[in-house]
């Protein structure tokens, strides 16, 4: 968005300081961790039941493989149906639509274009994946439909939590997925490089430091 401080960050597809440092916890090989993001989901598309579900489980797994939490609210679509922690907006929570195929094409993104995110020097909040174009993706044959929203999420999301221009040369950040990318996808072998993990819980570290001095701030003085 030319003239702002806000930055589209798309994923398209093309075939061939102490206070950051955080406790964390093993169980069952699972890495718990006192970073945490709550993303509230919108799904526009309409996703068949238990889809969106086991993609959100997928996103959950792939933060945990990086030592951050997540939880996941999936939001009515109706403002009279809406959930309170839906309406509530914090530094450390995420907006994360997924739209059917007509609205990228409405809005005049490329077909291969799988989502976006507007990530801000303040934190960004706002993600998009295209519903549409996932399942073109998943008739390929190479991953499920599941797979490539679940990981279309997590990517849109390290958006904005990596900052403008944080497309990589190789990994779950690249911006055009090879065919080997996908493979790799589909054996849940495509994840995010050391250092953008730590970019990211840096960031998320940030957040909740910003959430916590809001709070104290709306709370007043102690007496």
């Amino acid at each position: 968005m030319t003239g702002s401080n806000w930055t589209s960050c798309l994923l398209s597809i093309f075939f061939l300081g102490s206070w950051t440092k955080f406790a964390a916890t093993e169980t069952n090989g699972v890495l718990k961790t006192t970073l945490k993001i709550r993303v509230k989901v919108l799904d526009w598309a309409g996703l068949p039941p238990g889809l969106l579900e086991r993609a959100e489980k997928r996103a959950s797994e792939m933060f945990q493989d990086v030592g951050i939490d997540s939880e996941w609210f999936n939001c009515p679509i109706r403002s009279t149906e809406q959930l309170p922690v839906c309406q509530e907006s914090g530094p450390t929570d995420i907006f994360l639509r997924i739209l059917p195929g007509a609205a990228a094409t409405r809005g005049g993104f490329h077909k291969t274009t799988l989502g976006f995110a507007l990530p801000s020097p303040e934190g960004g909040i706002y993600a998009t994946v295209f519903q549409k174009k996932a399942d073109e993706l998943a008739r390929t044959g190479f991953v499920s439909e599941m797979q490539v929203i679940g990981c279309g999420m997590v990517h849109e999301i390290g958006h904005l939590l990596l900052g403008s221009n944080s497309h990589s040369s190789e990994g779950l950040m690249r911006a055009n997925w090879t065919e080997q990318d996908l493979k790799k996808l589909a054996r849940e072998r495509l994840g995010f490089q050391k250092k953008e993990a730590e970019t990211m819980r840096t960031e998320v570290a940030r957040r909740l430091r910003r959430a916590v001095s809001s709070q104290s701030a709306a709370s007043g003085p102690a007496h």
